[in-house]
């Protein structure tokens, strides 16, 4: 009697988790970007020091981030984190003017593993491979000449909500001699 009492429970149980078999958690992945750095110094992986911040401002009207003025000639770096939650990270995307801007992201070999072919960082431009969830790393933009420079981040998930991007315009002026 205790064997079948057992066999009777076991048999519940694998078909009361199997029902939880197509519960996946869905949610837009995230995406946080730290200060914005003037012309930063890092020593291996930290920063330890930089010659000024930019501030910003979100503008409701365009849905855009706008940060402070850059002086042509200095490199503006800021930590970016992307995170999936209980989905994957499938691609990180940026977007922008490649003849205006030279823009990379700088990845360590630690996180080279979980980059998949085709991605090219020094292109702002990774695709990831499974069971993957969350990066963080630097983000270096050089302007390359004086303007507004509208960048668009993406990042897409494997989740049914799979996309969030963020748009933001550094202005850059040219420095008076």
């Amino acid at each position: 009697m205790k064997i079948k009492s057992c066999l009777l429970l076991l048999v519940l149980a694998c078909l009361m988790t199997s029902c939880f078999n197509e519960t996946v958690s869905q949610s837009t992945p995230m995406m946080l970007f730290s200060k914005v750095y003037v012309n930063p110094q890092v020593v291996g992986d930290s920063l330890i020091g930089a010659q000024d911040t930019l501030g910003s401002y979100y503008s409701e009207e365009f849905n855009m981030e706008y940060v402070d003025t850059l002086q042509l000639g200095d490199t503006a770096m800021f930590y970016a984190m992307f995170e999936a939650f209980m989905n994957n990270l499938v691609s990180i995307n940026a977007t922008y003017d490649s003849v205006r801007v030279k823009m990379w992201y700088d990845i360590d070999e630690s996180m080279k593993k979980m980059l998949a072919s085709g991605s090219q960082p020094e292109k702002g431009v990774l695709f990831f491979n499974p069971m993957y969830h969350g990066v963080v790393f630097p983000i270096y933009i050089l302007p390359l000449e004086a303007g507004a420079h509208a960048i668009k981040m993406t990042v897409i998930s494997d989740s049914q909500y799979p996309k969030r991007e963020a748009i933001f315009t550094m202005p850059v002026k040219a420095t008076n001699l």
